[in-house]
């Protein structure tokens, strides 16, 4: 068996960078949760209570990206499988700039901001906010940089990156348990300049030098912005059974929700790596050929194999509920069949990422047909379920997401396979 599937990975080198890609995307994303845990473990609650303050000022600075990047991570693959290197230069060089210019900006109000709470709270608020600003400029970077990264043999390099900064992130941890407060401001000023660092180094397109061009820049947002109205849609979509929940139950039910929901991110974590390689090639092919119906292969796998890879991790947390939160968290006992029955739901949901291959082809009329069904059915399944169903309100509720999960995976496969084959998706170069 292992001999079979070292041939098959050597024969298929697009399947083993990916799976490369993925593994270790999947072990970076497991020790960051560990760092998590350890900082909840070892601070006070009042200092991180104090970092989650000062911290919070970087939920708004991606705003400031409008789009611009998101923009580039999407029609670089396609200008590349075009062969399109000019096209592809020119809106490198004005995603750098736009990283450039906001990351000065980050800087002019990170020392403006840090300025004033000196005076006003005093030395540690001020490097906090000085640690936050860092912070945010590598990200901004990193938003950028990680774009750049599209074809196979890029991310080979990443794969690397995620090789060095693994290890690193579980060695820094230290400075957190040494230092406390002052070793978590040390802990994200190391890291992240260490992955800005690791990525620059090993930047596809790197002769190419920053530029402002408004046309491009606007072309860029533009694609960008839509993308970022359907994330919020999304996320919107999550709160809609909190406030369900709320309306006819109380705080605290709202409280033992919470399991049901946490497991998304441990349950879904392989088949987020799988979209960060895979969507690129797709709009690599798409470009190449100019026809849509190439992907469908990719896809129609896709929808099958992300379902069954969260499948064992889905069955050994439904099998293990009970325990797990009678050993660790006992007051949330209550919320073992919710977190069951999510179980089932986030298979389903675990495909909800290919929808974006529709806006690679630039069909956003169909991706935001996507995105209000889910969002719509978020609100309408769960609530019609609490009418039905005289059960615990969590049951009821989670029945009603898991249902909302099977109608939208059906629905994408409908809408991905009629899209991917129209006439206007499917122009051949040749």
């Amino acid at each position: 068996m292992k001999f079979g599937i070292r041939q098959y990975l050597k024969a298929h080198p697009l399947i083993k960078t990916g799976a490369n890609y993925s593994l270790w995307g999947s072990i970076k994303s497991i020790c960051t949760t560990i760092v998590g845990l350890a900082v909840m473990r070892w601070l006070t609650p009042d200092e991180l209570g104090l970092w989650n303050t000062v911290s919070i000022f970087l939920a708004y600075a991606p705003f400031l990206q409008l789009g611009i990047q998101s923009g580039l991570n999407t029609e670089l693959p396609v200008l590349l499988g075009r062969e399109d290197n000019k096209g592809a230069e020119e809106r490198i060089a004005n995603g750098y700039g736009y990283a450039i210019l906001v990351s000065f900006l980050l800087l002019v109000l990170g020392v403006v901001f840090s300025i004033v709470y000196f005076f006003k709270s005093g030395l540690t608020v001020a490097l906090g906010l000085v640690t936050i600003t860092i912070v945010a400029i590598c990200n901004s970077f990193h938003l950028h940089f990680i774009a750049r990264y599209r074809t196979a043999k890029a991310f080979d390099k990443l794969v690397t990156i995620n090789q060095i900064e693994t290890p690193l992130l579980l060695l820094s941890v230290y400075i957190i348990y040494r230092y406390h407060y002052w070793g978590i401001l040390a802990y994200y000023i190391l890291t992240n300049l260490a992955d800005v660092f690791l990525m620059y180094r090993t930047m596809p397109f790197k002769q190419v030098k920053p530029s402002i061009h408004k046309p491009v820049l606007i072309s860029m947002g533009r694609m960008g912005i839509a993308m970022m109205v359907l994330v919020e849609l999304k996320t919107a979509a999550q709160t809609l059974p909190r406030w369900i929940i709320l309306m006819k139950s109380n705080r605290e039910k709202l409280g033992l929700y919470t399991p049901a929901t946490a497991i998304n991110s441990l349950i879904n974590l392989i088949p987020r790596q799988f979209a960060q390689f895979f969507f690129p090639q797709m709009g690599f092919i798409y470009g190449k050929t100019g026809m849509a119906k190439d992907i469908w292969p990719y896809v129609k796998k896709l929808l099958i194999l992300l379902p069954l890879s969260v499948l064992p991790i889905s069955a050994i947390i439904y099998i293990l509920a009970p325990w797990m939160l009678e050993t660790f968290f006992p007051k949330y006992t209550e919320s073992v069949w919710a977190m069951r029955i999510m179980c089932i739901a986030f298979l389903f949901t675990s495909a909800n990422g290919l929808s974006w291959v529709l806006n690679t082809l630039k069909a956003f009329k169909y991706s935001y047909i996507l995105a209000i069904c889910d969002f719509v059915g978020c609100f309408v399944w769960p609530y019609l379920m609490t009418i039905l169903l005289p059960n615990d309100i969590l049951t009821t509720v989670t029945v009603g997401l898991t249902l909302n999960a099977v109608i939208c995976y059906i629905l994408s496969i409908v809408v991905l396979r009629h899209v991917l084959f129209l006439s206007k998706y499917n122009t051949s170069k040749e």
